[in-house]
């Protein structure tokens, strides 16, 4: 059973689902485009953060597994309270996934086990003119700082200043931030981004294959930032990096476990190469993330839900032997237009050429709605378009052409033409 309703979720129901070991993989409500597969089921009555509807939901369908993919569910004790009624879950407790959830808790972590992270300090909304003093420290390292609310955000509580801006960005994060709430004050680093992810069972873990992402809304990484826009897989900028990455993993998972929450599920890392060629860690997600999940889990060649039945709950992954495909993948997300701007004015208009689709394309569905025969918008971001080939120039090619060709009835639709540049550069 997966639980929510992003494009990451569909592609984690799609691995399921291809198990033979595996019936039906129920979903919780947001995104019908998931019924485009036979073995997929939404349950409306699921609601994620609440543990009362999802324990029901257990109850009604007494699954094997439980995949509680949401951060907000994680912080609220899900994994804990399912645990304690029994039930297979992947994916950290509460405390575990606090590596995420509270950025001060995460950057001490990583100061404590000697694991590499820009100069930060921590403030409350108190603390404003000390704040503003410590981030001016920071210009005569770096030529950006950021502003980080320290819980679960969206994108837009993260808030880049320099000098020039400095008065008014600053002004503008205050504005956002909840009245109790505490934020990072931290060194900005710009160089080469990538993400990782691992899969651990408390002691042992296995990579998968590095992936590079962007967050930027326009071509050429112009702002503003938002959710991301499209991923490739794998990154060769991590291909020098392979035993500093490694080392820190063994950090995390050794430092969690003296913290005594045993790190379970997914890590997420999400990198930046810098100072002199060095790694440094923005931060941690203990979760799958769009739109890297759509290029990373399809590279998998074993059963997913076997590898998870198998090896992950029995902690064995120390003997899982994982098989990659060969192939290069892209994703290149589609979004409503303008975008990210007010969605009410695309609400509801359809989706009419799901037929022409190129089959060497795959779609990744994010909170569509099926109206009838239709399926219908109902948020900002519509599509996640994933193709693979040995080139990804070829790839990219591709995707792109298909999404030249099609139109949404009434309206057109927005995406980024420069996916994995640098990669094509070389």
């Amino acid at each position: 059973m997966i639980v929510w309703s992003w494009a990451r979720e569909h592609v984690l129901a799609e691995a399921y689902s291809k198990s033979r070991f595996v019936g039906k993989v129920v979903v919780a409500p947001g995104n019908d485009f998931m019924l485009i597969s036979d073995r997929v089921l939404i349950e409306v009555g699921a609601r994620i953060n609440d543990v009362n509807s999802i324990l029901d939901v257990a109850k009604k369908y007494d699954p094997y597994l439980i995949d509680v993919a949401q951060d907000n569910a994680l912080a609220n004790w899900m994994v804990d309270i399912l645990r304690k009624n029994w039930y297979n879950v992947f994916w950290p407790t509460k405390e575990a996934s606090r590596i995420e959830w509270d950025k001060d808790w995460s950057r001490k972590f990583m100061d404590k086990y000697g694991l590499p992270t820009p100069k930060f300090q921590y403030f409350s909304k108190n603390g404003i003119n000390n704040a503003k003093r410590y981030a001016m420290s920071l210009f005569e390292i770096c030529d950006t700082v950021f502003l980080k609310g320290n819980e679960l955000h969206a994108w837009k509580w993260v808030v880049g200043i320099d000098k020039d801006n400095f008065e008014k960005s600053f002004a503008y994060f205050i504005s956002i931030l909840n009245e109790w709430e505490w934020f990072l004050v931290e060194q900005g680093l710009v160089w080469e981004e990538f993400s990782f992810y691992s899969m651990i069972d408390g002691d042992n873990y296995f990579n998968f294959p590095s992936a590079q992402d962007n967050k930027r809304v326009f071509d050429n990484d112009k702002w503003p930032n938002t959710w991301w826009m499209w991923a490739h897989s794998p990154a060769s900028i991590t291909n020098w990096h392979e035993e500093e990455i490694n080392d820190i993993i063994k950090k995390v998972i050794e430092g969690m476990k003296q913290e005594w929450h045993p790190y379970t599920g997914i890590l997420y890392l999400w990198w930046i190469i810098w100072d002199d060629n060095k790694v440094n860690i923005i931060e941690f997600n203990a979760r799958w993330w769009d739109p890297e999940a759509q290029v990373v889990i399809p590279s998998l060649e074993n059963d997913y839900f076997g590898l998870i039945k198998d090896y992950y709950l029995k902690k064995q992954l120390n003997l899982f032997k994982p098989s990659f495909s060969n192939s290069k993948r892209m994703c290149v997300v589609w979004t409503v237009d303008p975008y990210p701007r007010d969605i009410e004015n695309q609400k509801w208009k359809i989706v009419s050429w799901l037929d022409d689709i190129d089959e060497n394309i795959k779609l990744y569905g994010s909170w569509l709605i099926k109206v009838w025969d239709d399926f219908v918008v109902n948020w900002w971001r519509l599509f996640s378009w994933v193709s693979s080939w040995e080139d990804f120039l070829e790839i990219r090619n591709r995707i792109l052409n298909q999404l030249e060709k099609l139109s949404i009835l009434w309206w057109k639709l927005h995406y980024r033409t420069d996916v994995a540049q640098r990669e094509i550069k070389k």
